[in-house]
């Protein structure tokens, strides 16, 4: 390591861990404000990607987490852009303190699903080309799917968190949603088993398939007489899916 980069680890160690300035050539006046704009603008970028987050914590317990995130995280982007991203990676793989056992246990699946808000507000991708369907129980062309949309599962009902419900156990349940982006802004969409498998289906497929072989893969690992009772649910859920714009049409 030549004398540059040890200053430079030197500069980053200071304001990771907010300590006193170690340079003499830089005024201590200087170097404090360089450092709470640093550390201003983590917090801002944090708080913008997870409002909900931000409400349901204290200032203390929000502002430790920032300061334990700036102090412990090496990210793996330098764009400020990438930050939310940087901070739920370090959520997840953070080492667990005695703090922590005073933070909400639903803190990571809260986390995700606004990251995913996030995400999606952020996709710069293009619609693919679709037809209007008609008559959705004639279609037999590949369905066009949204790339605004994804499909996510969480122990807790993390769409519904806010300072008033802050659920304490794990629900018998687990919450199954389709999250998405429509004229500019992300709602969700609660779902069953059933349609929440068949949107995930669609995603895991190499290329776009037709209602058909979608309900069938999905409903592949059931005996002739469950598949017979379940189709028409499947059928409606695609329906339901076409009725929201998550089904952008058929293939052209």
């Amino acid at each position: 390591m030549d004398d540059f980069q040890k200053v430079q680890q030197q500069f980053t160690e200071a304001i990771r861990h907010q300590a006193d300035n170690p340079f003499d050539q830089i005024k201590p006046e200087g170097f404090a404000v360089y450092s709470r704009l640093i550390r201003n603008n983590i917090f801002n970028f944090v708080s913008q990607g997870y409002p909900v987050l931000k409400k349901i914590l204290s200032e203390a317990q929000f502002s430790s987490l920032i300061d334990r995130f700036i102090a412990g995280h090496h990210a793996g982007s330098p764009y400020f852009i990438d930050i939310s991203a940087e901070f739920l990676a370090w959520l997840n793989t953070r080492p667990v303190t005695d703090e922590d056992r005073t933070l909400p246990p639903f803190l990571q699946e809260l986390a995700h699903y606004e990251w995913l808000e996030t995400v999606l507000l952020g996709n710069e991708q293009d619609e693919p080309p679709a037809m209007l369907i008609n008559y959705f129980s004639e279609c037999e062309d590949e369905l066009i799917w949204s790339v605004n949309a994804v499909a996510a599962a969480y122990q807790y009902p993390v769409h519904k968190i806010s300072q008033d419900f802050q659920p304490e156990t794990i629900p018998e349940q687990p919450t199954l949603l389709i999250i998405y982006r429509q004229e500019n802004e992300t709602r969700f969409l609660s779902v069953d088993a059933l349609a929440w498998q068949l949107f995930q289906a669609a995603c895991d497929l190499d290329r776009p398939a037709n209602q058909k072989m979608l309900i069938n893969q999905t409903l592949e690992h059931l005996t002739t007489t469950e598949q017979a009772r379940v189709k028409p649910y499947a059928e409606q859920a695609l329906v339901n899916y076409y009725q929201l714009g998550l089904i952008l049409g058929h293939s052209p």
